[in-house]
């Protein structure tokens, strides 16, 4: 019995308490391993179709972020159209490399000019069936959800198949 009461108290004095590794646990959503159509015109014309795992993101078929969940969060000011997503999923992107996705569109920066994403925020209307991502280009992390968060490249709307 002392010897559980040591490994405890040594096991929260390092902060691996139960609650300190559930904060860097992804969320179990109905989003993962799934494939999903591109439906707004900004995800039709930049990234095409895309998939997702509990580590990656797959645009188009081709292009994969390599992901690592952060946190959740909550909008503190929502648009309107995000107004039955509870909650947004915040991951980092692990690898920075610009990548062109469609004819030569990216998620951050112009036509033939593609700058790193830092930051995906992704978000699921379990109503309506649709995903939204918005990605940020900026390496501090973001604090809200919207689009006028410093660093918002731009906001990608799906639905499930």
């Amino acid at each position: 019995m002392n010897r559980y009461r040591l490994v405890l108290f040594c096991l929260l004095a390092l902060g691996l308490s139960p609650f300190a590794l559930q904060a860097a646990t992804p969320p179990e959503k109905p989003i993962f391993d799934r494939d999903w159509i591109a439906g707004s015109t900004t995800a039709m014309g930049i990234t095409g179709d895309m998939r997702m795992t509990p580590d990656s993101i797959t645009f188009d078929g081709r292009v994969t972020y390599k992901l690592r969940f952060v946190a959740e969060i909550v909008p503190q000011k929502p648009i309107s159209e995000w107004r039955h997503i509870p909650s947004f999923s915040l991951y980092q992107a692990v690898d920075l490399e610009p990548r062109q996705i469609r004819q030569g569109n990216s998620l951050c920066g112009g036509i033939d000019t593609a700058e790193p994403v830092y930051y995906f925020a992704i978000g699921h209307d379990a109503g309506s069936q649709r995903l939204i991502i918005i990605a940020f280009g900026d390496k501090t992390q973001p604090a809200d959800i919207n689009y006028s968060v410093k660093g918002v490249c731009g906001g990608y709307g799906y639905f499930t198949k």
